[in-house]
C-alpha cells in the first residue's frame, strides 16, 4: 500500500523506465522524425516489454548455440529437434519389399504399427491388437530361401508373425535390450544370422536365442544406427554405423574408424555400397552433421 509519504510505483515500473533509455530514446526518435506522445515516456510500456523479451530470447539462443553438438547432443537439443522436425506426427521408419509373397510391401510406422500393400490395396496392422506394441523402427527378412520370415524391430525388442500370432522377443524375456534401430541378416558370424542394431550395441539371433555381441575398442556398448554387409576379399564384412563412428567385423576381427581416421562426424546414420565417379568400389557413409563421406 502507498502511504502519504511514500512514492507509489507500479510493478515493473523500474524495468520499463530502464528500457525507455530516457534522453537517448528521445534523440533517436527525433533523428527518425518521430515525436512521442508522452516525452516523459518516449517508448510505450508494451513496446519496452517487447524489446526486453527479444533481448532475453537473443541471449538464450546465443547461450544455447554454444551447447549444440552433432556428436554429443544434449537433452535440450534433442527436445528441440523433435519439435522442429515434427516427428511426433505419423512417420515412416522403414520399408521392406517382398514381391514373392503377400503383402508385397511392408511399411514400418512410428505410430500406427505396420502398413502393408496387398492385392486389395493398403491395409494397416495395429500391432497393439494381439501384438505387444505399436511403434516399428526396422524390418528385415531372415531364413532359408523360400522360407524367409519377416522380422520387425521396435522400441521394445523384436517380433515376428508365426502360426497366426505375434511372437515377441521382449527385453528381459529373450531379448537383451530395448530399442532396435536396424535389422539385417548377416553371414559375418558364420551361418546366416539375424543381427539387430540396438541402443546397447549388436545383438545376434543364435539357435538358442538372442545374445549381445562382445565387442572390443571404443565402441563397446554404444548405440548402433545402421548396418550393411558386403563381400570383401572373399569373405563377408559387416559394416556397423553407430554412435561414435564406423566399425567393420570380418573373420572374427573388429576394425574401428572415428573422426581421428578422417570421418567428418562421429554419428553414422546411413551406409551404401557402390561405385565412385572413377568406377571403383567404395562405401558411402552418411553422417549426422558432417555430410557424406566415402571409404575406399
Amino acid at each position: 500500500a502507498c502511504g502519504s509519504t511514500s512514492v507509489c510505483r507500479a510493478p515493473g515500473a523500474g524495468l520499463r523506465r530502464g528500457a525507455n533509455l530516457g534522453p537517448l530514446a528521445l534523440r533517436l526518435l527525433a533523428a527518425l522524425g518521430m515525436v512521442p506522445a508522452d516525452p516523459s515516456r518516449p517508448i510505450p510500456d508494451h513496446v519496452a516489454t517487447q524489446i526486453f523479451l527479444v533481448l532475453l530470447l537473443v541471449l538464450f539462443f546465443l547461450w544455447f548455440r554454444r551447447r549444440l553438438s552433432a556428436e554429443n547432443p544434449g537433452a535440450l537439443q534433442l527436445c528441440f529437434e523433435q519439435v522442429l522436425s515434427n516427428s511426433f506426427r505419423v512417420g515412416v521408419y522403414d520399408l521392406l519389399e517382398d514381391p514373392r509373397r503377400k503383402p508385397a510391401l511392408w511399411v514400418a510406422m512410428r505410430q500406427g504399427g505396420l502398413g502393408a500393400l496387398d492385392p486389395g490395396g493398403w491395409i494397416q496392422i495395429d500391432t497393439r491388437k494381439g501384438g505387444p506394441l505399436n511403434r516399428i523402427q526396422a524390418m528385415a527378412h531372415s531364413g532359408p530361401p523360400g522360407k524367409e520370415i519377416a522380422w520387425f524391430g521396435s522400441e521394445q525388442g523384436v517380433l515376428h508373425w508365426e502360426a497366426g500370432a505375434w511372437v515377441h522377443d521382449a527385453p528381459g524375456k529373450g531379448f537383451p535390450t530395448t530399442l532396435v534401430n536396424t535389422l539385417l541378416e548377416s553371414r559375418a558370424f558364420g551361418e546366416p544370422r539375424l543381427v539387430a542394431g540396438t541402443i546397447k550395441g549388436l545383438a545376434v539371433k543364435e539357435p538358442g536365442g538372442w545374445t549381445l555381441v562382445k565387442e572390443t575398442g571404443p565402441f563397446r556398448g554404444l548405440q548402433v544406427m545402421t548396418l550393411l554387409e558386403r563381400e570383401e576379399n572373399g569373405a563377408p564384412a559387416l559394416w556397423v554405423g553407430r554412435e561414435g563412428g564406423l566399425a567393420r567385423f570380418q573373420r572374427g576381427q573388429w576394425t574401428n574408424y572415428t573422426t581421428r581416421n578422417g570421418l567428418p562426424n562421429g554419428w553414422i546414420y546411413a551406409l551404401a555400397a557402390g561405385l565412385d565417379h572413377y568406377g571403383q568400389q567404395t562405401l558411402w557413409v552418411g553422417t549426422r552433421g558432417g555430410g557424406v563421406a566415402r571409404f575406399q
